[in-house]
């Protein structure tokens, strides 16, 4: 009998051994998934979180994006100084979302006198820019001065009237030429100026051009043409079209 007893409490100790072993491999189970649920959350952020975050930091790039850039060309001479700059084509967003050229854009030439006494020592010299008169060259007329390059002729003359179509029409009028010397290398750069409003009535600016100075505006406008058409903006854009299809033709 008293081994009987000693083999039941042996078998009811390792019954209770088990018991607990499975509830301690449970608690343990259930305190583990406790701990890998916070990991797997945060493994599944979603990207709008990651994006926020990133949206934050960007604000000193939102800030670059808007600085405005500035270059320009410009040719010092004796009598006179020529400056030239670009303004960049104008674009029109449609209620549907699609964006159409609303104006092309230009190449300005700035023309400023030499200033009194400023001497004939190209690093002394200084020019009056606050009476700058101002000449805005379309691509077609750039086109213009790419053929004189090209052909060594003089340009045909460019006339301008900033008022055209309003009521001061005909009272200012701008003439831009560019003429070759007679067989040389050198060219001569010229704007004309007739305002019958101002005191001053007209003024006249002009500058030798050499030939290195020449082709550098050529390779300008040549650049310029179709970047303000607006067509390197056209071509950067791609065209989607649907899976498995190559698109029409026309």
């Amino acid at each position: 009998m008293s081994m009987k007893v000693a083999s039941q409490k042996q078998l009811g100790i390792r019954q209770v051994h088990r018991i607990a072993m499975m509830q301690g491999r449970s608690l343990a189970a259930s305190g583990l998934c406790n701990k890998v649920a916070p990991l797997k959350i945060v493994h599944r952020k979603p990207h709008g979180t990651t994006r926020c975050y990133a949206a934050a930091a960007p604000a000193q790039a939102q800030q670059s994006q808007q600085r405005n850039l500035y270059a320009n060309y410009a040719i010092y001479k004796g009598k006179a100084a020529a400056s030239f700059r670009v303004r960049k084509p104008r674009w029109v967003e449609a209620q549907d979302g699609s964006i159409s050229l609303d104006r092309a854009g230009s190449l300005i030439v700035e023309f400023a006198p030499v200033a009194p006494g400023s001497g004939t020592n190209v690093g002394n010299r200084s020019y009056q820019w606050d009476k700058k008169q101002t000449f805005a060259l379309s691509p077609v007329e750039l086109a213009g001065l790419v053929e004189s390059c090209t052909t060594g002729k003089s340009m045909k003359e460019l006339f301008h009237d900033p008022n055209k179509g309003g009521t001061d029409s005909g009272k200012i009028a701008k003439t831009l030429s560019l003429q070759r010397f007679d067989q040389g290398q050198d060219w001569y750069l010229q704007l004309a100026v007739k305002d019958s409003a101002s005191k001053d009535g007209s003024a006249t600016m002009g500058l030798p051009i050499t030939g290195a100075e020449l082709y550098t505006l050529k390779s300008l406008s040549e650049f310029l043409i179709p970047r303000l058409l607006g067509w390197d903006e056209v071509l950067a854009e791609p065209e989607l079209v649907p899976a498995n299809s190559y698109g029409s033709r026309q």
